[in-house]
């Protein structure tokens, strides 16, 4: 069940959107297809035997999903640190100081509505699962909206978006789609986001300016007959889509939505708004990596042990077969030796596993380092393709990539949460909510952290007493000054207070 794309643009087309482009189309169905697994033109393949013409399934690696699931964990995970600073910050009380540890920080009306919100919509978890589907699809959309008196997310991935307009390669007006079926019907739910010139009548960014982002909310239903879709009049007679307002007015000129792409170049389509998938550009050693590891499969396959039996040696004894029929290891064939004599002979071939091995792990290297993670990212062992235990430095083009993709999503979720202030506000989900706060985020570098380098680096200064052991402590395990006392021996603490660097 798919939405029909042409049939989609067409009736843009009819609304007046006539400039759409699908250039990108083609590769961002062949990103899904790698991101899945299997792509039909290169896994599936036929051979030539006795005549017969045989279908075969190639085995694959899985590296595009691997990769996006790397970078997802390395861009944003539970480290991850979002300060929220609206101006009238409260002291901290002892009961919530470690809670205030991870997360959504702050101790104000804003940064509590902001931590409701991602709460409510387990938004840690999601942004994650996302910032993987954006690595896959090359742009992931991010539509905050009003429900049933809270605040929920919705979301679009490149094979769901149809830009309506984009300047500078920023989206400006957009179409997000999706198919749905409601009372036993198939429908298509279209939403556009666009700028229109329709008065303010309740400015929420504080702008008088005439024009204001809107928000059609269309279902769109192909007829019995087929043919062109056609517009539901009234969506409020759709079964779950009673309470659904067909046209919002936003009464702001800021974009209802967030377009989050990785920080690479598009060198498929310069003018595209549509970003890339992280391994746009390694999928020849993607297909390298597959190719070697379905022939090392193969080699195990091929190179089991048989035995060739002549026919007058697999005879009926007193009713019963001389070789268990069902025993795979046995091939019979129709004669003897040219001397007519019984045949029984063992083939048992080498399998080629270490140049096997080989071959893999420099197509790991390869698409490693297309992929910024460095050449000995990847290590093939008996397990499989696994990431090899490292840390890496400043200096490692792995950190330098990082830091360039947290460049624009720092800038997406700095936006995201200031649209979801602003869906709060116009919604009056809350009082005293500043639009504008201070907004901090401070992502998880521990992939750059020499732990045990550092232990001993510390350790090395609380034995010159020039690190207060306590402070190593706390540190260590991560813990308070006073939890950090509690863990140490009383005797440990007496010299600590002797010393007077308690």
């Amino acid at each position: 069940m798919a939405v029909d794309k042409s049939g989609l643009i067409k009736y843009l087309n009819s609304r007046g959107y006539d400039d759409i482009s699908n250039s990108m189309d083609s590769y961002i169905s062949s990103w899904k297809s790698w991101y899945q697994g299997k792509v039909d033109s290169f896994h599936s393949y036929t051979l030539l035997r006795g005549g017969h013409r045989i279908t075969q399934t190639m085995a694959s690696m899985q590296l595009a999903k691997f990769a996006c699931e790397q970078w997802a964990n390395f861009l944003f995970n539970e480290k991850c640190v979002i300060l929220i600073d609206d101006g009238t910050e409260s002291s901290p009380d002892e009961e919530n100081e470690e809670e205030q540890q991870v997360g959504i920080m702050g101790r104000n009306r804003t940064a509590e509505y902001v931590r409701s919100v991602f709460d409510e919509n387990d938004l840690y978890v999601k942004i994650n699962e996302y910032q993987e589907k954006k690595c896959a699809y090359g742009t992931v959309a991010y539509i905050p909206y009003f429900d049933n008196g809270r605040i929920k997310l919705s979301y679009a991935l490149a094979d769901q978006m149809i830009p309506l307009s984009h300047s500078y390669g920023h989206i400006t007006e957009l179409c997000a789609y999706s198919s749905i079926v409601a009372g036993g019907e198939e429908y298509a739910f279209v939403q556009l986001f666009t700028l229109a010139n329709t008065p303010l009548t309740e400015a929420v960014d504080g702008e008088s300016s005439g024009s204001q982002y809107i928000i059609e909310n269309i279902l769109l239903k192909k007829p019995d007959r087929g043919g062109d879709y056609e517009e539901i009049d009234d969506i409020s007679v759709i079964p779950g889509f009673e309470k659904v307002e067909a046209f919002v007015e936003t009464g702001s000129t800021k974009i209802p939505f967030i377009v989050d792409k990785p920080n690479i170049v598009n060198n498929i389509d310069v003018d595209s708004p549509f970003g890339l998938a992280v391994f746009a550009n390694s999928i020849d050693s993607m297909k390298m990596a597959d190719t070697v590891f379905d022939s090392y499969t193969d080699e195990f396959i091929l190179g089991r042990k048989r035995i060739i039996v002549s026919e007058s040696m697999a005879e009926m004894i007193s009713g019963r077969p001389v070789f268990d029929p069902s025993e795979t290891v046995f091939m019979q064939i129709p004669l003897g030796t040219k001397d007519d004599n019984p045949l029984i002979q063992e083939i048992d071939m080498k399998i080629r596993a270490d140049e096997h091995k080989q071959a893999i792990q420099s197509a790991l290297d390869l698409f490693s380092y297309q992929n910024q993670f460095g050449e000995n990212f990847f290590k093939f062992t008996d397990r499989g393709a696994v990431t090899a235990t490292q840390v890496i430095s400043e200096n490692n083009g792995m950190f330098r990539a990082k830091k360039k993709h947290e460049i624009i999503l720092e800038s997406v979720l700095v936006d995201l949460i200031r649209l979801i202030i602003e869906v709060g506000i116009r919604n009056k989900m809350a009082d005293g909510l500043n639009p504008g706060p201070t907004i901090k985020v401070k992502f998880d570098d521990s992939i750059i952290e020499d732990k045990e380098q550092e232990i001993r680096r510390r350790m090395s200064m609380v034995a010159g007493k020039l690190y207060d052991p306590v402070a190593y402590i706390a540190w260590y395990f991560n813990v308070s000054r006073d939890d950090a006392i509690k863990l140490m021996p009383p005797m440990s603490v007496s010299a600590a207070e002797e010393e007077g660097i308690r």
